[in-house]
């Protein structure tokens, strides 16, 4: 008996040192990180009490560690409120279960390397501003940001459409514009076999006949297509 009273309270006494050599390491160790994420320089005794308290973390949990991070350390590691890092969950799909009592840090690893190559390929080649948006979003933001990116395709679109629609309304159709010019050339042929037949003629009445000519063109074309965006210099212009 008394032996295993003694073996019982070694034991305890091994644990208490253990939870004391712990307690102390992760008092020093998240002082060194305070530290590092504040941008100071460490020194060799903090790099020291990091590197001692993730070995004392590793032989202590081993690969279980990496799979069930307490969401305490998370926050330590991360600099990074719970609440944060559930809304990170929600708009990014960042591994991060509010239900859970712990991180999945195989996950989270997972989770970063395809977020820094998604990065990457952005980076590299062409996009738009919502194209890195959404590659980055996922779940309801994501859900959210492609529906806001659907409406404003189709408010372009529909603005698209009516601007055709009003060019198409200004477009003379083809058979008009055939007559029209059929007009004007029997104008022309009028003319030019009415000067033929005359022994001479001066500057002055050419002008003449030339302007009449010009003020017959601008009747026939508002007699054809009126006084609307699809007079013939419109269209010549477009």
């Amino acid at each position: 008996m008394a032996k295993k009273a003694a073996k019982s309270g070694g034991a305890a006494a091994s644990r208490r040192t253990d939870e004391a050599e712990e307690a102390r390491l992760a008092r020093l160790a998240a002082d060194a990180m305070r530290k590092q994420r504040a941008g100071e320089r460490l020194n060799r005794i903090d790099t020291r009490a990091i590197a001692a308290f993730e070995a004392f973390q590793r032989s202590k949990f081993g690969k279980d560690y990496l799979s069930a991070i307490p969401k305490a350390d998370v926050s330590a590691f991360t600099g990074r409120q719970s609440k944060v890092l559930l809304e990170f969950a929600a708009r990014y799909g960042l591994p991060y279960d509010r239900h859970e009592p712990t991180v999945d840090g195989r996950a989270w690893f997972a989770f970063t390397a395809d977020l820094l190559a998604a990065k990457g390929r952005m980076l590299a080649g062409p996009g738009s501003e919502e194209d890195a948006i959404l590659q980055l979003a996922s779940g309801p933001l994501k859900d959210e940001l492609v529906r806001k990116l659907i409406e404003k395709n189709e408010i372009a679109n529909e603005r698209a459409r009516i601007e055709l629609r009003k060019a198409q309304e200004s477009y003379a159709p083809v058979d008009s514009m055939v007559a029209y010019l059929n007009e004007l050339t029997g104008l022309v042929i009028q003319l030019s076999e009415s000067m033929g037949r005359r022994d001479a003629i001066t500057g002055a009445e050419a002008q003449d006949e030339l302007a009449d000519l010009a003020a017959q063109f601008g009747v026939v074309a508002q007699s054809m297509f009126g006084n609307g965006s699809s007079s013939p210099e419109q269209i010549d212009a477009d």
